[in-house]
């Protein structure tokens, strides 16, 4: 499908509508129309624009400039149902991007911590009370020393020549992951309070783990840290490299979305952080969609893995099932052959007895006649004659075939 977006339309578009709203009316992503803007040179709002505009702001709308470019823009394989263009099928995240869009849903940071999340009450009891060790720890560190008093060096974990040269306090694990400078701890508790009860009141539970915010819809869950961002201030060392001799704060916060991956959301001169938090949620939704979409194609690979072994199995027992009939068969053929190979020994056998029968009778027959021209027969000879006619009579098969009796 082709998408065309004309300059002037577009202008009064992004004008007019959140472009994270438009883009979902052309079925592309955000990226993606931010990319077609730049091409036509069409002028862009700067994050928070719409969050001001919420507050009742007053913000002019720049003119559109002119151009001896490009006009128009044909977006090949744009989806013109007006369904978003993400790598999963997934209405629930789109419904819950599009609540983050509407400006009714800025999230705000107040001026100062008002009902704090009892999260925050704890963090910024710790950090209340790291503070206190780091001015005792300058205090001893900043005292002159009395005449002949030993020096000592201060081994406590909330050391001011430590933090003077890395700059930043970092609460311990069973605290809120917090890693900036004593100046920006403030910010940083407000800015965190904000997130949390804007996650709780869209329904998502919150949890600390150690060095990270969890994050979860009860079932997935992705991680949230913040932090400072530090200069790093070296020195030429003797062999030609660079060491860091100490870090120093910039003031500008970062906050870090772990899911699958890791996206991360800075201050910048023109867009704080705090104009940035529904863009927080959305990368939360996201990642926890993209657990949700991770979790069905395992289950989908499991499954197929699943149907491929029961397959397997059955082709395998096909094919024994196959090798069993084909031993049946060839076992019925060996049978088959070895009865006829039976029955032609027998017959053979029979034919031989009726010649064996045959052969007495002749011989017999034979003495009689003999017996009967030389001289009258002798009883023994009458006797043996009776005995050969008996033997014959018992090697014969004759009768027994044609009543049957033989197999």
């Amino acid at each position: 499908m082709e998408q065309k977006f004309e300059r002037d339309m577009l202008y009064r578009e992004v004008w007019a509508t959140p472009i994270s709203t438009l883009a979902k009316k052309y079925g592309i992503s955000d990226n993606g129309l931010r990319k077609i803007c730049v091409a036509l040179e069409v002028p862009l709002p700067i994050r928070g624009h719409w969050a001001r505009i919420a507050a009742g702001h007053k913000i002019p709308t720049p003119t559109l400039p002119a151009t001896s470019g490009r006009t128009h823009f044909v977006c090949r394989g744009a989806n013109t149902d007006g369904s978003a263009a993400y790598p999963w099928k997934d209405e629930k995240l789109q419904s819950q991007l599009l609540l983050e869009a509407d400006p009714q849903n800025a999230i705000v940071v107040p001026a100062e911590l008002e009902k704090p999340h009892h999260l925050v009450v704890a963090a910024a009891k710790a950090v209340r009370a790291e503070r206190d060790k780091l001015v005792r720890s300058r205090e001893r560190a900043t005292r002159p020393r009395k005449p002949n008093e030993p020096w000592r060096f201060d081994m406590s974990p909330a050391n001011w020549h430590e933090y003077e040269r890395h700059g930043h306090i970092e609460l311990s694990e069973d605290v809120l992951p917090l890693r900036v400078s004593l100046e920006a701890t403030d910010r940083a508790l407000r800015i965190w309070d904000a997130i949390l009860k804007a996650c709780e009141s869209r329904g998502l539970q919150v949890s600390v783990e150690p060095r990270l915010m969890q994050v979860s819809d009860g079932t997935h869950h992705v991680g949230l840290r913040l932090s400072e961002k530090f200069d790093r201030i070296t020195r030429p060392t003797s062999w030609g490299g660079q060491e860091t001799v100490k870090s120093r704060p910039t003031g500008r916060l970062r906050i870090f979305v772990v899911g699958s991956y890791e996206t991360k959301i800075e201050d910048r001169p023109e867009h704080l952080i705090e104009l940035q938090l529904n863009d927080v949620l959305q990368r939360i939704y996201r990642g926890l969609a993209a657990r949700r979409a991770w979790d069905k194609a395992f289950e989908k690979k499991q499954r197929e893995k699943a149907e491929a072994a029961k397959a397997r199995e059955q082709a395998l027992a096909a094919e024994a099932e196959a090798t069993r009939l084909r031993e049946e068969e060839l076992r019925q053929q060996q049978a088959a052959q070895a009865a006829a190979a039976e029955r032609e020994r027998l017959l053979i056998a029979e034919a031989a007895s009726w010649r064996d029968a045959e052969t007495i009778r002749a011989y017999a027959t034979h003495l009689k006649a003999t017996a009967a021209v030389e001289s009258a027969p002798t009883p023994t000879l009458t006797a043996w004659l009776a005995w050969a006619d008996t033997v014959a009579d018992k090697l014969d098969p004759t009768s027994k075939r044609l009543l049957g009796t033989e197999p």
